[in-house]
């Protein structure tokens, strides 16, 4: 506690309100960021403090962040403070004026960071212009996080419309002792990608539960898809749904969970959730590779005519809304061919 309020006069009292260069101002702000972090896990006041700093820092030091350099540590500093549409537009009005500098490529990747997952597009343009070579080792390791993740958001996107890759089931739970994803081909299928010890995933479950009650005789089939972790979450018949269970196993190997145990624990879960659908395990590499997920739950709709009609990635209303018109979707469209080629008849 003595720690974290000393942090907290010291963050108060760091004397930011004189001039100083922009980066003078940066490297200062930054030593102050290192010394939270490293304070272990600090207090919802200190935190605050921090924050009302860094913007305290921002609009005294406005003129040597006004222009040339100062943009770009501006943009930092903005990140910082949490103002996300201030650090991109300093990030871009230092491109504009600098292009070609070193911290130019450094603006680009910090610009695609905050623009990825609203613009595309623009991201990957902003990602083609950078020569890594130019950046931090921090800003490197970035820079190949996010092109793993433009890749698989690639992969992905370009499932739609396009057959179902093949998903080789190695165990599956729940379900007669026939069944196969290959062999659910002529009905809708809803396919979960997740895991016991996910809690976003655990929080779908129960509307994957309805939905596959509220769809049964429209020829929709759920399937939950997962892969040996070596952890994982279980639950009892006292625990709390969804996130009431008790973590086992760990990621190392001494710590790992056998095959069977991850098995006794899914079983577990298909019980205690009330799973009117079946779990299928398969390969570690084929939800990255062949279906490019780079988090769980990401869920596929498939038609009838096995192929992709799209996919939600996380939970949440929206996205259970999406999932809602993807499936009815899949069933109207299908009904639609199925007129439409009797009345070719």
């Amino acid at each position: 506690m003595r720690i974290l309020t000393s942090l907290v006069l010291s963050v108060l009292t760091a004397g930011l309100a004189a001039q100083g260069s922009a980066k003078d101002v940066y490297d200062k702000i930054t030593a102050e960021q290192k010394e939270l972090s490293e304070s272990g896990r600090p207090s919802r006041d200190a935190i605050q403090a921090f924050l009302e700093n860094v913007k305290s820092a921002i609009e005294t030091n406005a003129d040597a962040l006004a222009s040339g350099e100062g943009l770009y540590y501006r943009g930092q500093l903005q990140m910082m403070a949490r103002d996300r549409d201030g650090a991109l537009a300093s990030f871009k009005s230092y491109l504009e004026g600098k292009p070609t500098s070193d911290l130019a490529h450094e603006a680009r990747m910090m610009a695609a960071q905050l623009v990825m997952r609203e613009d595309e597009a623009y991201a990957k343009q902003l990602v083609a212009a950078i020569d890594s070579s130019k950046l931090s080792e921090q800003s490197q390791k970035a820079l190949e996080g996010m092109q793993r993740r433009m890749k698989a958001d690639e992969v992905r996107n370009g499932l739609t419309g396009k057959a179902l890759p093949a998903i080789a089931a190695v165990e599956t739970l729940n379900a007669p002792a026939d069944f196969s994803i290959a062999g659910a081909k002529g009905k809708v299928l809803v396919l979960d990608f997740w895991a016991t010890w996910c809690p976003p995933c655990r929080a779908i479950i129960p509307d994957l539960v309805k939905l596959q009650e509220k769809h049964k005789n429209d020829g929709v089939q759920v399937v939950g898809v997962t892969r040996y972790y070596g952890y994982g979450m279980d639950f009892d018949a006292d625990s709390k749904l969804p996130h009431g269970g008790k973590s086992v196993g760990g990621r190392t190997e001494d710590k790992a969970l056998s095959h069977g145990d991850e098995i006794t624990i899914n079983e577990h879960f298909a019980t205690a959730f009330e799973l009117n659908y079946p779990i299928v395990f398969t390969e570690k590499e084929v939800a990255g590779d062949s279906f490019g997920i780079m988090g769980i739950p990401t869920v596929f709709v498939v038609g009838r005519d096995g192929k992709v009609v799209g996919h939600i990635v996380g939970g949440g209303e929206a996205n259970h809304e999406k999932l809602e018109k993807l499936i009815e979707g899949a069933i109207a469209g299908d009904a639609a061919d199925a007129s439409a080629k009797k009345g070719e008849r």
